[in-house]
């Protein structure tokens, strides 16, 4: 969130709520990072995650690419730590 654009509403957010820059991008990053937190609870061996719902901004879900990459690196590990056993 650097564009030119995205700076302006940070700065338009700062004078209006009369809050320095730097919380308004704390504020943004909040949010982004309860929706990764969230998300990140999901299941990665059986590759059920939450979808996030936030009314008039979007669905947040794990792309299908992602899951299959997590599954990847579960199936690696659980083949290394069969052989080890």
């Amino acid at each position: 969130m650097n564009s030119y654009v995205s700076h302006e509403i940070r700065k338009r957010l700062a004078l209006k709520y009369n809050i320095p820059l730097s919380e308004v991008q704390l504020i943004i990053r909040s949010v982004y990072n309860l929706l990764y937190d969230k998300m990140s609870e999901g299941d990665k061996e059986t590759l059920v995650f939450y979808n996030i719902h936030v009314p008039n901004f979007g669905i947040f879900k794990v792309k299908e690419g992602r899951k299959r990459h997590f599954k990847e690196i579960y199936d690696k590990s659980k083949i290394e730590k069969d052989h080890k056993d």
